[in-house]
Formats: C-alpha cells, sequence, structure tokens
C-alpha cells in the first residue's frame, strides 16, 4: 500500500494543486516525501489533508477553508490488490462511499473508541505525530494490562499520543520479559527484550549515547538510563522526551495490532505523517532521525513537513517538495520535486531548499554588503567613500578567521588591479 498522488482544490493556501509521489528509489530503505517551505505555506495542511484517507474526522482542515466553496481532497493510491482515489468534501463534510480502502471500513476503524479493539488483521495502517508530541510523567499504580485500540486518535497529530497507556506499556513489557524469563520461557521473553532493545537502539543511535531502559520500584517508574545517569521520565531533556514518545508510542501500536501472514514488525507496511519532527532536537540530533526511521522500516511510506535543513540533508533518495505563496496568498510547487542527495554541503541547501543565502548574522552581513559595494566603486575609480571603506575593512578584518580571509582577499584583488595599497 503506498500513496500516488494527492490533489487539492481551495484547501488551506491551496486554490489548485496536484502531487505526484513518485516510489523510492532505494528498495531497502523506507520511501520518503519532504515537504518545505516559508510559515504558512501550506505544509501541515498538505499532511492533514493525505490522512483524510481513511480518517473521517475532518476538524483539522475546516478551520484553513472557506466553506462558502468547494473544498475538495482527493488521495490517489495502490494497494496489491487494487488502485483507487478517495475524494473528500470538506465543505460538505462527506466523502466517497465506495472507498474499498481496509474493505471499506476505514472510517470506521479510526474512530473506535479507545476501548474497543479492531477484530481484524492489517497488512497496512498509518499513524500521524505533530510536533508538539510531549512525554510526561505518570505514576504507575500496578502492573496491569492496557487494552486500548491501537487506531484509536492514531491521525490526530495533536493528540495522536496517549501518554499513560505508553508509559503503561513500557512497564508490562519490561515485567513481562521478566516474568518469561523467571518461568524459563526464554523465547517468549526475547520478543518482550527484542521490542524494548529496538526502542533503546533507535534512541542511542539519534542522541549517541547508550540508553537502557529499566522498571523501578517503590514507587514504580520508569527509568532511562543515559550512560551511565538514571533519569526519571520528568527528568529526561525535551529532545529525548520527544524522540521517545513517538518512536515508543509507534512500536507500541504496531506491536499491539494483529497483522497479517504474522510478518515481524520492522517489515510491516504503514504510512507515516510526520510535522516537523526536528522540534526539541538539537541539529546534531536531527541529522540523525530520518537516517534511523530510514533504515528501520523500509516497508514504510513517510511523509514530513520541516523546517530543518539538517533534515533535509540527512538523507539519500527522499523526494524534496519546495512550496512558496504568490502575490495573491496561494500556495504553488516552486520547481519539480528534488532528490535528497547527502554530498550536498548544508550552505546549498539552505540556499537551494530554504533560499537564504546569507552565511553571517545581519550586521555582518550588512557590512559585507555595504564593504562589496564601495569595493566596485573603487573598481569604477569612484573614491568619495574611501575613508568609510578603510574603517570597514578594519571592522571586518577583526570580527573573525572567516571575514578576515574573505575580506583579506578582495583586498589583495583589489590593491593588484588598482595598484593601491590598502591595508590587510
Amino acid at each position: 500500500m503506498r500513496i500516488t498522488a494527492l490533489e487539492l482544490e481551495n484547501i488551506g493556501v491551496f486554490e489548485q494543486l496536484h502531487l505526484e509521489f513518485s516510489e523510492k528509489m532505494q528498495p531497502d530503505k523506507a520511501e520518503i516525501h519532504i515537504f518545505t517551505g516559508e510559515n504558512g505555506t501550506g505544509k501541515s495542511t498538505l499532511l492533514y489533508a493525505l490522512a483524510t484517507i481513511v480518517g473521517a474526522d475532518f476538524t483539522q482542515l475546516t478551520s484553513r477553508c472557506d466553506v462558502e466553496k468547494e473544498n475538495l481532497i482527493t488521495v490517489s493510491y495502490k494497494h496489491q490488490d487494487f488502485a483507487h482515489s478517495t475524494n473528500k468534501n470538506i465543505s460538505k463534510q462527506s466523502s466517497d462511499i465506495s472507498n474499498p480502502l481496509m474493505g471499506g471500513y476505514g472510517s470506521y476503524l479510526y474512530n473506535l473508541s479507545i476501548d474497543k479493539l479492531p477484530k481484524r488483521k492489517f497488512d497496512f495502517v498509518f499513524f500521524a505525530y505533530s510536533g508538539n508530541r510531549y512525554m510526561q510523567k505518570y505514576d504507575i499504580k500496578t502492573i496491569e494490562e492496557t487494552y486500548n485500540n491501537p487506531l484509536y486518535n492514531s491521525l490526530d497529530f495533536h493528540n495522536s499520543i496517549d501518554n499513560k497507556a505508553l508509559i503503561q506499556w513500557l512497564a508490562n513489557t519490561i515485567t513481562n520479559e521478566a516474568i518469561e524469563k523467571g518461568q524459563g520461557n526464554f523465547e517468549q521473553a526475547a520478543k518482550y527484550r527484542k521490542i524494548l532493545t529496538m526502542i533503546e537502539q533507535i534512541l542511542s543511535e539519534i542522541i549517541g549515547k547508550e540508553i537502557k531502559i529499566s522498571l523501578a520500584t517503590k514507587p514504580y517508574r520508569i527509568i532511562v538510563k543515559i550512560d551511565e545517569k538514571n533519569c526519571g521520565i520528568d527528568s529526561l531533556p525535551d529532545g529525548i522526551k520527544s524522540i521517545l514518545s513517538w518512536v515508543a508510542d509507534l512500536l507500541m501500536k504496531l506491536d499491539n495490532l494483529a497483522w497479517e501472514n504474522d510478518t515481524p514488525l520492522l517489515e510491516r507496511n504503514f504510512i507515516l505523517f510526520l510535522d516537523e519532527i526536528e522540534v526539541h532536537l538539537h541539529p546534531a540530533w536531527q541529522r540523525k532521525v530520518l537516517p534511523v526511521v530510514q533504515k528501520l522500516f523500509p516497508n514504510a511510506q513517510i511523509f514530513i513537513s520541516t523546517h530543518s535543513p539538517f533534515v533535509v540533508g540527512s538523507v539519500d533518495g527522499a523526494y524534496i517538495y519546495k512550496f512558496g505563496l504568490d502575490e495573491q496568498g496561494n500556495s504553488h510547487l516552486l520547481q519539480p520535486p528534488s532528490i535528497s542527495d547527502t554530498s550536498q554541503s548544508y550552505a546549498l541547501i539552505l540556499e537551494e531548499i530554504f533560499g537564504i543565502d546569507e552565511t553571517f548574522g545581519d550586521n555582518v552581513e550588512k557590512d559585507l554588503d555595504e564593504f562589496y559595494e564601495i569595493r566596485d566603486e573603487l573598481l569604477a575609480n569612484k573614491k568619495d567613500r574611501e575613508s568609510q571603506f578603510i574603517n570597514l575593512t578594519n571592522k571586518l578584518l577583526h570580527k573573525s578567521l572567516e571575514t578576515r580571509t574573505i575580506v583579506g582577499s578582495e583586498i589583495r584583488q583589489l590593491n593588484r588591479k588598482l595598484g593601491t595599497s590598502y591595508a590587510v
């Protein structure tokens, strides 16, 4: 199962939009599509629109639409058994009833109450997470089995994580491993250990430190050991809480769903929507998230919105879509989708993808602009601002090694061309 195209009409800042989603180029890694653009260009709206493919909750889009117009969404997709396009009319709160997705029960399955488990096996599912995800302390009273519906709120970007259920599941998994091991059921214990190890390895690879998750007693609480330091959930750095929240939640939901042919968890086909995954993350960690996920889930299709050049430049083979606003305030795809390449510098990504060609802070950029302006005047034999040029040169030469190198090179060329002796 993969989404192949998206069409929008009068949805948010999109008057008309048609996107085709090409297949992945690396068969052993996840397919990734990255939406970029300034604030207000509709990146989150695209994710919300894609998420309506099975979810019946239109509230994430209605506030962005003019209900006096036809607000239409068409999501096209392919499954091993069929190809189809699902139509949604936001203004009329209606959808295509012929949708064969999940046997026609997509909306039903994703709107079951929290305590009603889906009575079927899956061969694909959908999950969504926003940049505002957060994990909070929860006091575990006892070890108890949870029977929450894994699909409950899973397409509500801002409420997809049930903090209580997640911490309880971590505690249960640790406890179940210990019980099975104590009873000599080592194969079953290994299954519980495997999923805990996945979470630990993902976190360790992203933050570059050894992570171990355990359960303390008196009182019961989850402990995350970072190298040699033990931390409770409430005392974890925000960045680690951010990663742990959605990674553990995703694995918990996959683990709790019955799957066709008992497909191993990491080999399952799912579609993942991530809205600004870089929130709370240090740039060094932003560079690690996508490569880890891309490698870990080879059969996933992932759609991401981001403002981070470190996210965009962190993987090879992802499709990058750059959006911008026209004079009427409508958002458009500014150029054909490009393909991410980790051999590109962040300076190039900032310029080509994010439209930022400045290298230094605003004050230094202004000084450099003025330096080049007066340099050109001197080359044209205009010396009205020569003393200003000398003062500006001295100022920039003492800023940093980088500005000294840039200005020094320019001065030497100027001296050669004009036969002058401006000091370097």
